[in-house]
């Protein structure tokens, strides 16, 4: 397993910290946790195929940990057709929230982006397990929902 700290800020970007996303490589297959930051601008310079994502696991639903998601599943419902990763929220109204944005932007594109990308909720436990990283969520108390 390969761990890539995207960014590590505090909250906020800073000139040489940007906001929180790790990215995990297992067997060429790549995950994310959170993504505060433009991780579709990474991965494309990293040479990272979008088709290798296979899931994004968001902890909680503040800016800092979730303000480069739009970007990323805009771009791979428009142009990066095959890629099919799974968004895990910790509640699924985020899930809508995303799904209402997308909508709001491209307003014709909505059946693929309600269609194809799989949004799921996040559960307390083990609640991912694709053989090759199990996601075990464990509720904190930093906001009202957050794993």
């Amino acid at each position: 397993m390969r761990i890539t700290f995207i960014g590590t800020s505090h909250g906020v970007p800073e000139a040489v910290r940007r906001c929180s996303c790790t990215m995990l490589e297992v067997a060429g297959r790549y995950y994310f946790i959170d993504m505060g930051t433009s991780a579709i601008e990474d991965i494309t310079r990293r040479g990272i195929s979008v088709n290798d994502v296979k899931a994004i696991f968001i902890t909680h639903p503040h800016g800092d940990h979730t303000d480069g998601l739009i970007p990323f599943v805009d771009i791979i419902d428009w142009y990066y057709t095959t890629a099919n990763p799974t968004l895990y929220f910790p509640d699924i109204n985020q899930a809508d929230a995303l799904k209402n944005w997308l909508y709001a932007c491209t307003p014709n594109r909505v059946s693929s982006v309600r269609n194809e990308i799989g949004m799921e909720a996040v559960q307390e436990g083990t609640f991912y397990d694709d053989g090759f990283i199990k996601v075990t969520a464990i509720p904190t108390m930093h906001c009202l929902i957050h794993m």
